[in-house]
């Protein structure tokens, strides 16, 4: 594996897919990001290492391990050779290749490598734990053998090996885990590394931190403690021992020769200070050195020693040494006499002194298991509350409850702010789940608007024109009138839901919400002067403009006072209060009727949901989409206090705030232009207007009807049934062939978008004379061409006289030329 730059790797097989359940997940794993980790990770735990084991270990050492000087010297050679040997393998080397192994794994696409990556902090922290008490104990071993270590050092030194293995783990297990977590995983990788709880739990870490804490201060405690009551004991036991020498030196006792009354391994010995050979005692006849006893020439006077003293010899175990030089004979070279004293004799006395000691030890290291056991509950438990809960908001259980409680630190700071989210999110996807009904409706609306606003068009044309004759009687007029009003009808619902389920043309000014207020609340009165209730506005002082578009706004609030009003009844009142906070313009509607049901709350902005007898159920669903675009949002409740409902429209603050709204141009009644000059022709004759109309729509109903209109008014008219036909005829077309073109948008095969586009290329002429209808302004592509074009657009079903005015306005005429 090279480090060649980044490179990523996917788990698939030959077929492309997965091998984890047959899907086929996207499973990329950065190599080089995740080598780099492996080799900061050694680094760090070389460092940890070397601190705790040559930082803390050493000088630990020399305050309770009681060492001999050649035991001292094997101590460092053991140190020199062991930490980069075995310690450095175990903590720094294996849990490398282990990672270069993980990663090897992950980039094959093998998914089992998945648990190990989980646990591989863990294995890192056992490799810490078992390196050092392995270590500790083969140097005890070495220093048993080589040195004659005594046993109880022994202890000490296996001892010390878990004691600070316990913070090396701890140290790298942190090191580990934020390699872990840095590792560049993407994809489904998270995900799946996330299944299942491979690894300690968040209780067992802290408990596992802070137990190790705990050892590595009570056993140094203990290990400290013992060193010095064995020292206090040593310099009893030697000072003993040198009394009872200076009363045989001064004849008040007699010298024994095997056990001493001061203990059962007490010996004393006669001992030739020219040889060095014992005279008297056990082992008469040998030197001294093969008793085994350190500094033994300090006894005979060859290193400067005084007449008496003790010392402690370390070679094999603890022993105190006393001694004292008798008076020499003549022509002698003098003698000493030793007395040796095993410290096993006092090894009840002196594990009573430890008792205290260990049980001191014992109790604090219990009080930190307790307390690290109640700090650890005091996170996870708080923690594990917010797993469950997010785990049942994932599974899509909303309706959970509280999981914040009393507290100031971090995690009931993180709780409270779950809980906050949590609300947010149920708020959210109420919204969401209206936005949604709301937006199907919308799309079902907007592609049934072409279809059935073509042949709504027909009726209303061929209606307008058979009442423009004279000739009918007045039981077909009231019919024709009576179909041309259901039509007209019909165009207002059609373009009320389009008004809702579209973003409308708008344009944001500065608006004063007292005059706003003011007029809608008039519009309404006039509207609902029958319901007998009154309308009464409360503005507060200093009301700062809002941008909005005042004719949608204005609808918005014209409807709910008239709501409020007809809720109200003869008698009622309908307050509208207008508040600001700190990030919105708050407008609240208010009745004292008899307020909303609450099955019929969710479904008040529903379109077609009504509860009027005569209900259209489209003016709460038009106001919801008019103040949606704004950015806002609105909501109905009941009165808290009292009788009557509520509504409440939030327009944010400040205006930037406000996303800026899909351009959409309305219905278009373009006025009429001014006739274009003639062009002088040859012999300076101005050449005929051209009197011919080109109809491009598919449907031959609304060709028809349109025909026969123009066709009174004195036009020629061509037709085109789609996009193809219209520009076989328009690109071949002269100059002076068409004096207008009137193009539909939404036609089979080449659309009138591709027609307008073409023409705006190849014949800029004709281009200039084109009109667009359209009875589908909601959709995508519509909308994008509306907001970039410039020319007039009429949306259908319209009046025969906007028609008549819009292709004056193109052709350069005001009006039709006479046949």
């Amino acid at each position: 594996m090279g480090h060649d730059g980044p490179q990523y790797y996917r788990q698939q097989d030959g077929s492309g897919a997965s091998r984890m359940g047959g899907r086929s997940p996207q499973l990329t794993l950065d190599r080089v990001a995740g080598h780099r980790l492996g080799r900061e990770l050694a680094l760090r735990l070389w460092i940890l290492s070397s601190l705790c084991w040559w930082g803390l270990g050493l000088p630990f050492s020399h305050l309770w391990w009681l060492l001999n000087e050649r035991q001292t010297a094997w101590v460092l050679v053991c140190y020199a050779w062991q930490v980069p040997l075995l310690g450095w393998t175990g903590v720094v080397l294996l849990p490398w290749l282990r990672w270069r192994r993980i990663l090897a794994r992950l980039g094959s696409g093998d998914a089992a490598a998945l648990g190990p990556l989980s646990r591989f902090p863990l294995t890192v922290a056992s490799l810490g734990l078992a390196t050092s008490t392995i270590g500790y104990a083969v140097g005890a071993l070495q220093l048993r053998l080589i040195a004659a270590l005594p046993m109880i050092e022994v202890f000490k030194i296996v001892v010390q090996g878990p004691v600070l293995g316990a913070l090396v783990a701890v140290a790298g297990y942190l090191a580990a885990e934020r390699a872990v977590h840095g590792l560049r995983l993407e994809g489904e990788w998270p995900a799946l590394v996330g299944q299942g709880r491979s690894g300690p739990s968040l209780y067992a870490k802290v408990v596992s931190l802070i137990v190790a804490v705990f050892l590595a201060v009570t056993a140094p405690m203990i290990l400290l403690l013992g060193a010095n009551e064995q020292r206090h004991l040593e310099r009893i036991r030697g000072e003993q021992l040198l009394g009872h020498l200076r009363e045989l030196r001064d004849g008040a006792a007699r010298i024994p020769l095997g056990a001493s009354r001061l203990g059962r391994s007490t010996t004393i010995r006669v001992v030739d200070r020219g040889t060095g050979t014992v005279l008297a005692g056990p082992q008469a006849g040998r030197h001294v050195r093969a008793l085994g006893i350190d500094h033994a020439e300090r006894a005979l006077g060859a290193d400067g020693g005084g007449d008496e003293g003790w010392f402690v010899s370390r070679h094999g175990e603890h022993r105190v040494v006393a001694y004292t030089r008798l008076a020499d004979r003549a022509g002698g070279t003098g003698r000493v006499v030793l007395a040796v004293a095993a410290l096993g004799d006092d090894a009840p006395e002196l594990a009573s002194r430890q008792r205290a000691a260990a049980l001191l030890g014992l109790l604090t290291l219990g009080l930190g298991v307790a307390l690290a056991m109640a700090a650890a509950r005091s996170v996870s438990h708080p923690v594990e509350r917010l797993i469950a809960a997010a785990s049942a908001m994932a599974g899509g259980l909303r309706e959970i409850g509280t999981v914040a409680m009393t507290g100031g630190d971090e995690v009931a700071a993180l709780a409270r702010e779950f809980d906050r989210m949590a609300r947010r999110i149920r708020a959210d996807e109420q919204r969401l789940v209206q936005a949604e009904r709301l937006s199907a409706v919308g799309r079902f609306v907007s592609g049934i608007a072409h279809q059935v606003n073509n042949p709504l068009a027909a009726i209303l044309h061929f209606s307008e024109q058979l009442l423009a004759s004279p000739d009918l009687r007045p039981g077909d007029r009231e019919a024709l009138e009576t179909i041309q009003a259901q039509a007209v009808r019909s165009r207002a619902i059609i373009r009320d839901l389009l008004a809702f389920v579209r973003e409308r043309r708008e344009t944001r000014t500065p608006i004063d919400l007292r005059g706003l207020v003011t007029d809608a609340a008039t519009t309404a009165r006039r509207e609902a002067a029958a319901s007998g209730a009154r309308v009464s506005i409360e503005l507060p002082e200093g009301l700062e403009p809002v941008r909005a578009d005042r004719g949608g706004l204005e609808q918005v609030l014209a409807n709910l006072i008239v709501n409020g009003m007809e809720a109200a009844g003869a008698g009622g009142t309908v307050v509208v209060r207008v508040d600001r906070e700190a990030d919105a313009t708050v407008i609240a509607v208010e009745d004292d009727g008899p307020g909303i049901p609450p099955e019929v709350l969710p479904w008040l902005f529903e379109p077609f949901f009504t509860t009027k007898p005569h209900g259209t159920g489209l003016g709460l669903a038009a106001a919801f989409g008019i103040v949606r675009q704004h950015g806002g949002t609105i909501t109905a409740e009941n009165r808290a206090e009292g009788r009557g409902a509520r509504f409440v429209v939030r327009l944010p603050r400040p205006p930037d705030a406000v996303p800026p709204p899909i351009a959409v141009p309305p219905t278009v009644e373009p006025a009429p232009a001014e006739a274009a000059p003639p062009v002088a022709g040859a012999g300076g004759r101005t050449p005929p207007m051209p009197r011919t109309v080109l109809l491009i729509d598919d449907e031959p109903s609304i060709r028809a009807a349109l025909r026969r209109h123009l066709e009174r008014a004195g036009w020629r008219v061509d037709e085109a049934a789609d996009g193809s036909e219209a520009l076989q005829k328009l690109l071949a077309a002269p100059p002076d062939r068409y004096a207008a073109l009137v193009t539909d948008l939404k036609m089979p095969g080449i659309s009138g978008i591709e027609v307008h586009d073409r023409l705006a290329r190849e014949r800029p002429d004709l281009f200039r004379r084109m009109l667009v209808t359209t009875g589908d302004v909601a959709s995508p592509e519509v909308a994008r061409l509306l907001a970039r074009t410039d020319r007039p657009v009429l949306e259908k079903p319209f009046e025969l006289a906007a028609l008549d005015r819009a292709i004056a306005a193109v052709s350069g005429g005001a009006a039709a030329p006479q046949a």
